[in-house]
């Protein structure tokens, strides 16, 4: 009999305990307590990218010494900043012979000319008292003397000569200008080179080559955490290094402090802003936000890259977005 009763007991707690559940499961029904899968949005999504600070032109000149020279001054040293046709480099060679040599047929030739030229003058006054006679019949014929022709060729050599003349001093005093305004520098080889202006060339993956524009504001960090402000001037058009599953390419940046050539640097591009996952996202324009157990629906101006989606405005990190 006992045992009747326990079984009872136990029945009518059973039942109970089942409504409980459907009361409580009713009621929070009610009041719109549902559980949802949810996605926490974490702090605006910030990309970064490699730099280093490299000429934005770069023109070598050499100060070697050709065939029989000797370097004779250096006027601007290694780390100075030089302008354009200053120049670098002197030399010296001993061209005295090969300049002596055209100096006397220059001046050969000039004799001649004047020599030719006296020739000629007066041969054509003593034609011209001839004609002025009255006594013609007294008068003793002249003969006309033409030197024209040799003049002109001895004239022409002249300038050759000449021409040659200048070649040879630029021989025997030759200069090495700089082809560019910039720095001269001098590397571990041995050899200078002018560099230009400083600018830093980043590197972006063709997955990222989409999100840097022309014109772009960025952040520039060097190594010791200092920051700079710079503009993006100009993206490669072909990579410069590619293989068979990545392409980089370089991207210029013009900054608004001096740089030293060589220094590598972090690049701050402009944030993606927060992400967002694709099943969170409805139409392309609109999120669930849920706070309080209530879903409310929020529009956005939604990028998207990838299989994510970028907004800067309307959300806020913590917030807890409903998914699909």
């Amino acid at each position: 009999m006992s045992k009747k009763i326990d079984y009872a007991i136990w029945g009518v707690c059973a039942l109970f305990l089942v409504l409980a559940v459907v009361v409580v499961a009713t009621f929070n029904g009610k009041n719109g307590k549902e559980e949802y899968q949810t996605y926490t949005v974490q702090a605006r999504e910030e990309t970064y990218y490699s730099g280093v600070v490299a000429p934005e032109d770069k023109q070598s000149v050499s100060a070697k010494p050709l065939d029989k020279e000797t370097l004779t001054s250096q006027p601007m040293k290694n780390g100075e900043k030089v302008t354009k046709g200053q120049t670098i480099f002197t030399f010296s060679k001993d061209m005295t012979a090969q300049i002596s040599s055209v100096n006397a047929e220059i001046q050969q030739l000039q004799s001649m000319n004047s020599t030719l030229q006296a020739q000629q003058s007066s041969a054509t006054a003593a034609a011209s008292t001839s004609t002025d006679s009255t006594d013609s019949l007294a008068s003793t014929p002249t003969t006309s003397v033409d030197n024209s022709m040799q003049i002109a060729q001895n004239t022409s050599q002249i300038t050759s000569d000449q021409s040659k003349l200048a070649e040879l001093n630029e021989e025997a005093n030759r200069t090495v200008t700089s082809p560019i305004a910039g720095t001269l520098i001098k590397d571990a080889s041995g050899s200078y080179a002018v560099y230009g202006k400083p600018v830093i060339l980043g590197n972006v993956n063709e997955f990222e080559l989409s999100n840097i524009k022309n014109n772009q504001d960025v952040i520039v960090y060097k190594n010791n955490g200092t920051k700079m402000y710079g503009t993006i001037t100009e993206i490669d058009k072909a990579p410069y290094n590619s293989s068979s599953s990545v392409s980089y390419y370089h991207f210029q940046i013009t900054a608004d402090q001096n740089l030293t050539f060589g220094m590598h640097v972090q690049i701050k591009a402009k944030s993606k802003g927060y992400k967002i996952p694709a099943n969170a996202v409805h139409d392309d324009d609109y999120v669930y936000v849920l706070k309080d157990g209530q879903k409310k629906k929020v529009y956005l101006d939604l990028n998207k890259s990838g299989d994510f989606y970028y907004t800067h405005s309307g959300l806020k990190a913590g917030q807890k977005l409903v998914l699909d």
